[in-house]
């Protein structure tokens, strides 16, 4: 089968750090494994519509792209995502007729999961940053206007489809559901985990396929944002100019214990690596 891996990265703002950072590491990736390295940099659909939401939503019909075309499957990446250089071959880890993703609500773990949720409101709210705060993925399907007892959240940065199969129900979600407030309610991707569940074609990805840095740093590393909590009486900036020593061996850590790591909302820790 021809696979490819595919990313939408519009404007010189976006697509130059990730050919910096990013790029290298999936070209690696690509050529040990066989597989097409696609960048599109022209958004598939330019309507009024399209143009007047998030960018994000395009990921759904980037099967569209003339330079998509004869491939039997694709899996698409946030261009923030960092893979590690002993990543195994992300295709053969979902059968072909599925739809491969990684549960948002069990990353690390269920358990984990809800211990970095807590810790991030915490930290947002000392910090004054917006957020919708739920309890469980019932209730942050229903905060964006989806009714469903599913338990399981698609994460929506890293999947991996059939365009024969599943692209369909992904042309579905964008030409159905409209985008609902800011960022903080994530896109596309509330209908995209609600639909493939529904339709029951969702292989569930171990989390290192999709890992979240905040999760990494807010569970094994949260000195790096509040180094006050470095242990010894130290004074404040002795223990910030020790933290500036650990960025690079714990983001390096992390992508090592990892598949793919996901610097999601903006997050610069990437440069460290």
């Amino acid at each position: 089968m021809k696979c490819a891996i595919a990313t939408l990265i519009i404007g010189d703002r976006f697509l130059n750090p990730f050919n910096y950072s990013f790029r290298p590491g999936w070209e690696s990736y690509c050529r040990r494994n066989g597989i097409e390295l696609v960048v599109i940099d022209q958004a598939p659909d330019t309507c009024e519509r399209s143009l007047a939401r998030s960018p994000s939503w395009q990921k759904c019909i980037v099967h569209r792209s003339p330079l998509l075309r004869g491939f039997d499957r694709i899996a698409w990446l946030d261009a923030d995502i960092f893979i590690s250089p002993g990543a195994p071959n992300i295709f053969d880890e979902v059968p072909a007729e599925k739809f491969g993703a990684v549960n948002d609500h069990a990353t690390p773990s269920h358990e984990e999961h809800k211990l970095v949720t807590d810790l991030a409101y915490e930290m947002w709210e000392a910090a004054g940053i917006p957020f919708y705060r739920s309890a469980g993925a019932r209730e942050w399907y229903k905060l964006r206007s989806i009714e469903c007892d599913y338990g399981e959240v698609v994460q929506g940065g890293m999947f991996v489809y059939s365009p024969a199969l599943h692209g369909p129900l992904l042309e579905h979600v964008y030409n159905s559901y409209e985008n609902l407030g800011d960022d903080t309610l994530n896109h596309e991707m509330a209908p995209l985990s609600y639909e493939m569940i529904k339709a029951g074609c969702v292989h569930w990805l171990s989390p290192k396929f999709n890992m979240m840095w905040i999760c990494c740093e807010l569970l094994h590393y949260p000195f790096l944002s509040r180094p006050e909590m470095l242990p010894g009486r130290l004074p404040l900036t002795v223990k910030r100019k020790i933290v500036e020593y650990m960025r690079q061996p714990c983001v390096r850590a992390a992508l090592r214990n990892n598949h793919f790591l996901h610097f999601s909302g903006g997050s610069k820790y990437y440069k460290y690596l």
